[in-house]
């Protein structure tokens, strides 16, 4: 183009003076005609080649078994050193864990500085991280204040999870009781729409985890946060057996339970959902009312047997977060999980 050459010579009160000067120079694009018969001729072959060749690539032998993908990361939440960091992930590695959650709650906090470290510390050695945010801050906070207060944390907990690079951030939908569902539901919803703004103004790519409550009568079961995920964008469901459990009069005894939530959340989320599906599993005891107590592994009602089984059917990939209070109950998961893996290969 010629230099010097400037757009603002060009406008809406320029145009007029230049047709009649120069005429219209896209008349002829009106009356031209092309064959691209040709072209297409050579496109369609070009196409058919590219397909011959991907088909083939993808041949199998009808002798050969295809079995459903298959595949699990295991770790603790908790930290087994808070004060030191590089101790801490060692002592990961040194187990087997494969994955972690950072709990924010029960007044442990990590600056960014600390989170930046244990990010690069975690992808090193290979540990799927996630992050849990503070108990109060609830999805389901309504009141302007506290709606406000917990937005802001949930969004700070995310700027952490970006600087750790973890992919889920989990969120509790609320523990309310005696309130109307249906008025619960909006404000969740609202909740994850203003947090999503914020997140996208500030580019932060974290999913929101959300995970179900487990005393009957609280908003927060499974199906209430599938319904609201299926409403919502860039949410996740982050699955607490052990509340399903408690809140099901004890239902999660059989294999085929456990593939009933996989299948329910399929049906009503999508077959991407599963992989992963990020699930919390500890041994429970639970009461009339659906409260739950955390106890030993291997002195509860749940089974890591049952579920991996159910999994390993459906062809779910899975990150199982363990809530054991005790070391010794999450190394007995690992065990448990190493062996089967090692049975089914």
């Amino acid at each position: 183009m010629k230099e010097g050459l400037n757009p603002k010579r060009f406008n809406i009160f320029t145009v007029l003076d230049r047709l009649k000067g120069l005429g219209n120079l896209f008349e002829p694009t009106l009356e031209l005609k092309q064959d691209i018969t040709e072209v297409l001729e050579t496109f369609g072959k070009h196409r058919q080649a590219i397909m011959a060749r991907k088909m083939k690539s993808k041949t199998i032998p009808i002798t050969k078994e295809l079995k459903p993908a298959f595949s699990v990361r295991f770790g603790p939440s908790g930290l087994p050193d808070r004060k030191d960091l590089e101790k801490s992930m060692s002592v990961l590695k040194e187990r087997g864990y494969s994955a972690y959650e950072i709990e924010f709650v029960r007044g442990f906090y990590l600056n960014e500085k600390q989170c930046k470290l244990l990010g690069e510390l975690a992808k090193e050695v290979g540990i799927y991280l996630s992050v849990h945010a503070p108990y109060f801050a609830v999805l389901s906070r309504g009141e302007p204040e506290k709606r406000e207060q917990a937005l802001n944390v949930l969004q700070h907990t995310a700027h952490l999870a970006i600087l750790m690079e973890a992919p889920i951030m989990v969120v509790h939908a609320g523990f309310l009781l005696g309130r109307d569902k249906a008025r619960v539901f909006q404000i969740v919803k609202d909740n994850i729409a203003q947090l999503n703004l914020r997140l996208l103004e500030r580019g932060y790519t974290v999913k929101i985890g959300i995970e179900n409550t487990g005393k009957l009568g609280q908003f927060g079961q499974l199906g209430d946060l599938l319904g609201i995920m299926k409403m919502s964008k860039n949410t996740v469901p982050a699955v607490d057996l052990a509340h399903i459990h408690a809140t099901t009069g004890g239902s999660l005894t059989s294999k085929e339970n456990f593939k009933l939530i996989f299948k329910v959340i399929r049906d009503v989320l999508g077959e991407e959902f599963l992989h992963p599906l990020h699930v919390h599993f500890t041994d429970v005891s639970y009461g009339k009312h659906g409260e739950i107590e955390h106890i030993p592994y291997g002195q509860g009602e749940l089974r890591l047997q049952l579920l991996l089984e159910a999994a390993r059917e459906m062809g779910i990939d899975l990150i199982i977060i363990s809530e054991a209070r005790e070391a010794g109950s999450t190394l007995r998961m690992k065990e448990e999980i190493n062996h089967f893996l090692q049975d089914i290969s």
